[in-house]
């Protein structure tokens, strides 16, 4: 028995066209899976700009934290401030409360040292 016998007829060109066919085949479904993924899951394309706005949330939390402590050091000064005001008001209307003006001086003392 011959090989061309074996194969029914088939010649070499028959045989090259069949293989570039499947390979054609195989590519074929190869790129429709690809495109398939990408459109399923997206997030491939995603994850670097997602990682990037992650950063950027960070870095945005971090200077919120800074300026709301920032502003709570303000809120206590002008506190301290507003009570040596307060007292400076009470020693030019009684014209002899100290006690206050010295408790106002202390305190305003100690909250600038302390900055």
């Amino acid at each position: 028995m011959s090989i061309g016998e074996i194969l029914g007829g088939i010649t070499i060109q028959d045989a090259a066209a069949g293989l570039v066919a499947i390979a054609a085949g195989i590519v074929a479904i190869s790129n429709a899976w690809k495109l398939i993924q990408k459109h399923l899951h997206p997030e491939s394309d995603l994850r670097p700009r997602v990682d990037r706005h992650d950063e950027l949330l960070d870095s945005d939390n971090r200077r919120l934290r800074t300026l709301e402590d920032n502003q709570r050091e303000m809120q206590k000064g002008i506190s301290v401030l507003c009570q040596a005001q307060i007292a400076q008001f009470d020693h030019e209307l009684s014209g002899n409360d100290t006690d206050h003006l010295r408790a106002a001086r202390d305190n305003l003392n100690t909250y600038l040292t302390n900055r």
